[in-house]
C-alpha cells in the first residue's frame, strides 16, 4: 500500500512548462512521472505509465510558456500487482470514478537561466489546489543536418526536471485511520524527468 499523485505536474506533471516554439513535442520514451511514499521507515517508489503532456516552451519569454498534463490513475505501477490494484480502489485514487490527475499552468516565471517556476492547478480525485512546481532546465542540444536526418527530423532536444512534495490527505487520498497514516506516510514526493524535441 503506497500512494502517489501528480504532475505535474505533473506532472506531473509533471508536469512542466516550457519551449522555444510550438514545435516542441514531449518524448514519452524519455519522460517519467514517478513518486515516493514512506512505508513505515522505508521509501516505496512507483510511477505512472500512461500520461499526456502538452508543452509550449518559449525560451526567450518564459512567461509565455504553458503546460498541461493528464495522468491516467489506473496506470500506477509500483512493481507489485496486489499493491497497484489496491491503489486503484476508492481507498486511494478511486480510478473508476476519477480516472485522471491533471495539472495546468496558470503562470510561468523565470528564476534564473536554468530555473523556472510553474504556478498552476493540480487536481486529484475531486480536489483542485494551487501549487508551484520548481523546474530545472537540464540542457538543450542542437543537431547538425546529418544527425537531424538520423533523428527523423528532430532539430533540438531539451530536458527538464521537477520535484515537489505534497500531502496526500489534502487531496483525499487514503483515509485518516491509524493504519493509513502510520503505515503509509502522508508526504508524497513527486519527481518528473521530461525530454522534449523540436522538429
Amino acid at each position: 500500500m503506497t500512494t502517489m499523485s501528480m504532475a505535474a505536474g505533473s506532472a506531473l506533471l509533471l508536469s512542466l512548462g516550457l519551449g522555444a516554439s510550438a514545435g516542441w513535442q514531449v518524448d514519452k520514451d524519455h519522460t517519467q512521472v514517478s513518486f515516493g511514499a514512506r512505508h513505515f521507515v522505508t521509501t516505496v517508489r512507483g510511477e505512472f505509465r500512461d500520461f499526456d503532456v502538452q508543452l509550449n516552451y518559449d525560451a526567450q519569454r518564459p512567461e509565455k510558456s504553458t503546460v498541461q498534463a493528464t495522468i491516467q490513475t489506473a496506470s500506477v505501477n509500483t512493481g507489485i500487482d496486489k499493491r497497484d490494484a489496491h491503489l486503484r480502489t476508492d481507498d486511494w485514487f478511486d480510478a473508476a470514478r476519477y480516472p485522471t490527475i491533471t495539472f495546468r499552468s496558470t503562470r510561468v516565471e523565470a528564476v534564473s537561466p536554468t530555473e523556472l517556476r510553474a504556478h498552476g492547478k493540480l487536481r486529484i480525485r475531486d480536489v483542485e489546489r494551487d501549487i508551484v512546481l520548481p523546474i530545472r532546465i537540464t540542457g538543450i542540444q542542437a543537431f547538425d543536418a546529418e544527425m537531424q536526418k538520423m533523428m527523423g527530423g528532430v532539430q533540438k532536444v531539451t530536458g527538464f526536471e521537477a520535484s515537489i512534495e505534497i500531502d496526500r490527505r489534502d487531496y483525499g487520498i487514503g483515509s485518516n485511520a491509524w493504519a493509513m497514516t502510520t503505515v503509509v506516510g502522508a508526504p508524497i514526493r513527486i519527481d518528473i524527468v521530461l525530454e522534449a524535441q523540436l522538429r
